[in-house]
């Protein structure tokens, strides 16, 4: 059956459906894409899941992802509909509605997770939603043995040792559910987890080169790709260098002279997070940031800037020093203190007049806003 398609793939996702439908003919079990943010990977899967579906190869789709922002994205960016059902937007309409990937709900712990009635559907949760609810999605999983896809999305998260990700708990429990699945899509943005340990369900492969083993990709979107097909921007990158000077006071009836040790942030990163801690070396960092928006809105009043930070603590001290310092800045905060909290900010920093968004690694992760021209990272992951 022929049917009439709005989607016009890019060559990345074309290549990833390609690839993808090979393997699953072949028999193979898994496959492993390594692609930079904003290629196009979600639209690629829920693209993916519509032609599967439409050759009988699945009913349901399984979509896990880090962070509940994401998770939402995933539902609303795919369908929406009104209270009877209908369709009133979303990526769904770009596919000829005879026959596509349905509704994708975000789920936690409701159940079913998928209603009875509406197969050639599916479902997202995020990593610590499976780890909490684990005897859900696997009874889930056993229930459609063989008939859904499986997608791990930003999989160099899944099995982090973060609380908030679920710990390794959710790279045991991944697998798990690979064993049920028709095929497993591994979506990763990195080679290697944030503690560089491997990826779950990926192979590697020794590399002379960097004397690390490097990741066996079967589909790959990088950076310079995304600059080559004008989907990505190019950027400017400012990076400051960082003394530090540390005085060690001796008592005077040891008979020994103060100390004093100096050493350079840029080649010895150890003492990192303890310097961004210190406001003499955040704040001049902030205010070029404020500069630099002020700068880029000369330009384009919509423009607008993020700052990452290392924890809520330090996220809110930014927030006051803003207000202090920098009257009339319109400065929006995202961080998890408040359930739903962070991800109403986000969701209203795209859409209201802002400036700035203050906000934690977590917060931004998939995190999708055009109008950001300038991002300050007082954050201590490198």
């Amino acid at each position: 059956m022929h049917y009439r398609d709005a989607f016009i793939p890019r060559p990345f996702q074309a290549n990833l459906i390609d690839r993808v439908l090979e393997r699953v003919s072949a028999g193979e079990d898994r496959t492993v894409v390594l692609a930079s943010p904003g290629s196009g990977k979600t639209l690629a899967y829920q693209s993916l899941a519509t032609r599967m579906i439409r050759e009988g190869l699945i009913d349901y789709i399984a979509v896990f992802a880090p962070r509940t922002a994401l998770a939402e994205q995933c539902e609303v960016g795919w369908m929406t509909t009104d209270a009877s059902g209908h369709v009133t937007g979303g990526l769904c309409e770009l596919f000829d509605a005879t026959k596509r990937l349905g509704k994708i709900r975000h789920r936690v712990n409701e159940v079913p997770l998928i209603p009875s009635n509406e197969r050639n559907s599916g479902f997202v949760a995020t990593y610590s939603a499976l780890v909490t609810n684990e005897e859900i999605f696997t009874r889930w999983a056993t229930r459609h043995q063989g008939r859904f896809l499986l997608i791990a999305d930003e999989a160099q998260f899944c099995g982090d040792d973060d609380k908030e990700g679920g710990g390794t708990r959710a790279g045991e429990l991944i697998k798990k559910l690979h064993e049920y699945a028709l095929h497993t899509l591994l979506l990763t943005g990195t080679p290697y987890r944030a503690d560089n340990q491997k990826l779950i369900l990926a192979d590697y492969e020794p590399h002379r080169d960097s004397g690390k083993e490097r990741l066996v990709r079967h589909a790959e979107a990088t950076y310079i790709d995304g600059i080559a097909e004008s989907y990505l921007r190019t950027f400017e990158m400012k990076l400051t260098d960082a003394r530090i000077s540390k005085r060690t006071m001796s008592e005077p009836e040891a008979g020994r002279g103060d100390s004093l040790l100096e050493f350079n942030l840029s080649n010895d990163g150890s003492e990192l997070r303890a310097a961004l801690k210190d406001e003499r070396t955040w704040k001049p960092l902030v205010d070029l940031v404020v500069k630099s928006v002020r700068d880029k809105q000369k330009f384009n009043q919509a423009y607008r800037g993020l700052i990452s930070c290392m924890q809520q603590a330090e996220a809110k001290k930014v927030v006051k020093y803003l207000q202090e310092n920098h009257p009339g800045l319109r400065v929006g905060l995202a961080v998890s203190a408040e359930a739903g909290a962070a991800g109403r900010a986000l969701a209203d920093f795209k859409v209201k007049p802002m400036d700035l968004l203050v906000t934690v690694r977590m917060a931004f992760i998939g995190y999708d806003c055009p109008e950001i021209s300038v991002v300050g990272d007082v954050a201590s992951v490198r």
